[in-house]
């Protein structure tokens, strides 16, 4: 793999990631509501979810998903479920005081894990991974290095730009103190994560 293809490589996932799917909307969301620092360990658990994706697909479960139809369904499902879900409880929360709001972002290990979940039931993600790497691949070389070298190169760059949308979200937060702006933001957040699980309802494996 040349330098010009890697170049190429991390420019695509630049493009790709900095368009807000659910993952960034995940993370905009808890930055405000519970600071950046927490904020990161959303992040940490996407990219947790990432190398999941990741690794399978390099030991082939991209194509398993398209043999087997009922297995991208059940991924499918669950990830559709998972964000309809997300996207309810953040709308609820916005409702009730914020000094006893009951967060579903609150806890440390749920910040992880639902970053984690969101990712790694994304069922795109491994048909993405499976289609996207081959494209950047040198077959006359050794494939294992290659790989390795592009998923750290995805993990690295799709992770600086989530950090960068966890503290505008968090400068926003900071400069509109009101509780308008926060329960606004959670009902903005929590009904993109639901048109997200109902968009992905839509998803067909290729």
């Amino acid at each position: 793999m040349s330098l010009e293809v890697f170049i190429a490589y991390v420019a695509a996932v630049a493009i790709i990631v900095v368009v807000p799917g659910p993952n960034i909307m995940l993370v905009v969301n808890d930055s405000i509501n519970v600071g950046f620092k927490k904020g990161l360990l959303t992040i940490l658990g996407i990219k947790a979810g990432n190398l999941l994706l990741v690794g399978l697909s390099m030991v082939g479960l991209a194509a398993l998903l398209t043999w087997f139809s009922w297995l991208f369904t059940i991924i499918k499902w669950a990830g559709v479920c998972y964000l309809v879900y997300l996207g309810i409880s953040q709308i609820r929360s916005s409702f009730k005081p914020l000094s006893s709001a009951d967060l579903p972002q609150a806890g440390k290990g749920k910040l992880f894990l639902k970053g984690f979940l969101v990712s790694a039931t994304n069922p795109k993600g491994f048909l993405f991974a499976g289609a996207f790497f081959p494209q950047f691949l040198d077959t006359q070389a050794q494939l294992m290095p290659q790989m390795i070298i592009l998923c750290l190169a995805l993990i690295l760059v799709s992770g600086l730009i989530e950090m960068v949308y966890a503290y505008a979200g968090n400068i926003a937060a900071k400069i509109f103190k009101s509780e308008r702006f926060k329960r606004l933001s959670q009902r903005i957040s929590g009904a993109t994560l639901v048109a997200f699980g109902i968009g992905l309802c839509f998803a067909e494996e290729k």
